[in-house]
């Protein structure tokens, strides 16, 4: 009875000091208000890929023989060989459209330098040939009608003589015409003739060095050289040296190993947690022990189905940029990403085992000295095992858990 009244005597000066006395001991069923890390990682799963491909593909026109074959899997670099297709028949064609070339380049070069000319000259022999009979048929008849004047011949040869001077005329205008007729139409038209033949030669050559060309394809970038299956008769699988490929068929792609990225779809529900900049780690499913850093790079931003989901699940995709590379690394691994989506070094938590909800108000039990008290809180981030307390706790606090 005693220790009973010392009890209350000392609860009621405390009390009115100020001061409150410590809670009982945590039980079984209570738990503390922390202060300390919170880290909220958003999961997503993803394919590894390399942000630069060139996919090589033939182009050659028609079908081709593959003689050599660059083997799969090695490193390669701009310029290395790559594939040799089998060019023998184009190699025996060449050397034909190159004597067609030249005979061509020959034909037109005689037909400008030579043939055009010694026409044209032909002419101009013909009309001063002319011009030289007219000028002396001329003089015949002027001589002619002194002699009929004198009547020593008769009038019939003045007749004879003017026909002949006609003639001379008329050939040479025909012949004056000819050459007109040669230079404005006929040697344009036989240069322009030559010259198309010359150009189709030169064309039909060209279009053969390039297909030979592309009878060996090369590296375009560096990287490592990877087979694309297709069809193959009745099979589908890679390459081999004896097989046949067609025009513009694709059948090995170089990516480049310096430059990984990871897409992702993330669901609606998680779009507020996710954007562009955040820090991120990826893990891929082959070696569960390398995490590597990470970058989100660019969100999208129109959602999405997906396939095997029903549609009313909409996501939406997310780039995550690869900071951190490892040799081990290949394109179409499985990869597990975390986003960082939510950091604080010194958050207020509680168990979400100690949350109360009602009508999408949260709360909890806070055990005081005077009992267990309800107390509306303020929530932030969450991760699985906790909730940050904006308000309505601070830390120390004892929670009973329900």
């Amino acid at each position: 009875m005693k220790n009973l009244l010392l009890a209350i005597i000392v609860t009621v000066l405390t009390g009115g000091c100020g001061q409150q006395p410590a809670p009982p001991a945590a039980a079984r069923n209570e738990t503390l208000v922390i202060r300390g890390p919170l880290s909220v990682w958003t999961p997503c799963d993803g394919t590894l890929e390399a942000r630069r491909v060139e996919t090589i593909l033939s182009r050659f026109q028609g079908r081709a023989t593959l003689i050599e074959l660059v083997p799969e899997g090695s490193q390669v670099k701009r310029g290395d060989l790559l594939v040799r297709l089998d060019g023998s028949q184009l190699e025996t064609d060449l050397v034909k459209l190159k004597n067609e070339s030249a005979r061509a380049e020959s034909e037109l070069d005689a037909l400008e330098h030579a043939t055009i000319p010694l026409e044209m000259q032909d002419f101009d022999v013909q009309l001063n040939d002319l011009h030289y009979q007219y000028n002396t048929e001329k003089k015949i008849l002027e001589d002619t009608r002194e002699l009929v004047e004198r009547k020593l011949v008769s009038r019939r040869e003045i007749e004879d003589q003017e026909l002949k001077l006609a003639s001379l005329e008329a050939k040479a205008a025909q012949i004056q015409q000819h050459r007109k007729l040669a230079e404005a139409h006929l040697h344009p038209a036989k240069l322009t003739q030559a010259r198309a033949a010359v150009n189709a030669a030169r064309q039909q050559m060209s279009l053969a060095q390039q297909q030979f060309s592309n009878c060996v394809i090369t590296a375009p970038s560096d990287g490592l050289a990877v087979y694309l299956p297709l069809h193959v008769g009745n099979e589908y699988r890679t390459l081999r040296v004896g097989d046949t490929l067609y025009p513009n068929q694709p059948f090995l792609c170089i990516p480049d190993m310096r430059e990984f990225i990871v897409p992702c779809f993330i669901p609606e529900s998680d779009l507020v947690r996710v954007r562009a900049g955040q820090s991120a780690l990826v893990t891929p499913l082959a070696f569960p022990d390398l995490h590597l850093a990470a970058t989100v790079e660019s969100l999208g931003i129109m959602a999405q189905t997906q396939p095997g989901y029903p549609s009313w699940q909409k996501y939406f995709r997310i780039v995550i940029r690869i900071d951190q590379l490892d040799e081990r690394l290949r394109p179409g691994m499985s990869i597990h990403v975390e986003v960082c989506s939510y950091t604080r070094p010194d958050a207020i938590l509680i168990p979400r085992v100690a949350v109360q909800w009602e009508q999408g108000n949260a709360s909890c039990q806070v055990r005081t000295f005077r009992g267990t008290e309800r107390h509306a809180i303020k929530l932030g981030w969450n991760d699985a095992r906790v909730h940050e307390v904006i308000e309505g706790v601070a830390p120390g606090d004892r929670l009973v858990v329900p």
